[in-house]
């Protein structure tokens, strides 16, 4: 703003030493031309400095290398509307059935892939050891208790999370993580169960030693929700980021009540994580259930052709997957029974069903 000033008060000064002395006209237009040169040269050499990918993304310049490196990977998401600044809510545009492709997603080789300088920094790390054994595997009744009943805001549910950066993001530094997965939270106005997920989830993920970022996505406007079209929004844009190893697609009120459910990645086919829910006396109402909390890799959820976008409402998208699955020549996997794969759900004023 300075330097435009500046050439505006020479234009000025020429078009008045002009109309007196014509003479000296030709010296001031050559003075005007090496000011607008190197005006022009100071922009390129900033626009050229090295931390203008972290500016755009509006990502803060730091001299920390690892900082620099997990924002350059991971630009922090628009949280303008959000209320929780550790979390990001993609409060995308409306996707149409037709809109929401995966087609849209590159091929595997095309995936952005895990910044190089992170894999060096642990490069002499031992790979971590994740899943607990069985004599440290149930989370204790208290912490359920409170996990489920004791409210809890978005600055309370940051304070005991202060280490997780910007983003919902977390990995370990005292060893080379297994697995890196994407949690993928479907959301449309549960501002009371969203914190209670976070304070439970983030030391849940955390034992297991798992390099992760949680996203929720939220549906735009204020019209019927639509589960799958949700998942596939945010599979798109999450699989623009990251080459994430796997994806869970998570209920935002259905927390896990043992440690030994594995959050890491395989390559066995798609596994339904949440088989016992308290709900429903902790069974598996029938077999093709995989609502809840369902864990694809990448190359699966592409398989499919990811969720249904014809579902509005609540239930029916999930079973349509399962389906989706069967045709794919997969099997959903269920690796532990329900006395160990259990769940809880926060209490919450529930939806009407599917329409299609």
């Amino acid at each position: 703003m300075i330097a435009v000033a500046v050439l505006l008060i020479l234009l000025l000064l020429y078009q008045r030493r002009r109309e007196t002395d014509p003479k000296v006209s030709g010296k001031i237009s050559w003075l005007i031309g090496l000011a607008i040169l190197i005006y022009v040269s100071i922009q390129l050499l900033y626009i050229s400095r090295p931390h203008r990918n972290l500016r755009l993304s509006g990502a803060t310049p730091t001299t920390n290398d690892d900082d620099r490196d997990m924002e350059d990977i991971l630009p922090v998401g628009d949280t303008s509307n959000n209320k929780d600044t550790h979390h990001t809510v993609d409060k995308s545009q409306e996707y149409g059935a037709s809109e929401v492709s995966l087609s849209d997603i590159a091929d595997d080789n095309e995936t952005r892939p895990v910044d190089l300088s992170l894999e060096r920094q642990i490069k002499e790390l031992q790979i971590c050891r994740g899943q607990p054994d069985s004599r440290a595997a149930r989370i204790p009744e208290e912490v359920m208790n409170n996990s489920l009943t004791k409210k809890v805001t978005f600055d309370e549910a940051e304070k005991l999370n202060q280490h997780i950066l910007p983003g919902g993001w977390w990995r370990p530094d005292d060893c080379q993580p297994q697995s890196t997965v994407a949690i993928l939270i479907p959301f449309r106005d549960r501002w009371k169960q969203l914190p209670m997920f976070l304070r439970h989830m983030h030391p849940f993920l955390q034992r297991q030693k798992l390099q992760y970022r949680i996203f929720v996505v939220e549906q735009y406007g204020m019209g019927i929700f639509n589960k799958g079209k949700i998942f596939n929004a945010g599979f798109i844009e999450i699989s623009k980021l990251l080459a994430f190893d796997c994806f869970i697609l998570h209920d935002v009120d259905m927390l896990p009540e043992d440690n030994r459910i594995w959050y890491g990645c395989h390559d066995d086919g798609p596994e339904h994580l949440s088989v016992g829910v308290n709900e429903f006396q902790y069974r598996l109402l029938y077999d093709e259930l995989v609502g809840g909390a369902l864990k694809m890799n990448r190359q699966d959820y592409k398989k499919v052709n990811g969720y249904s976008n014809l579902y509005w409402g609540w239930g029916a998208e999930d079973d349509d997957m399962a389906v989706r699955i069967k045709e794919a020549g997969m099997t959903v996997q269920r690796k532990l029974s329900s006395r160990v794969a259990r769940y809880s759900m926060i209490k919450h004023k529930k939806r009407g069903r599917t329409k299609k």
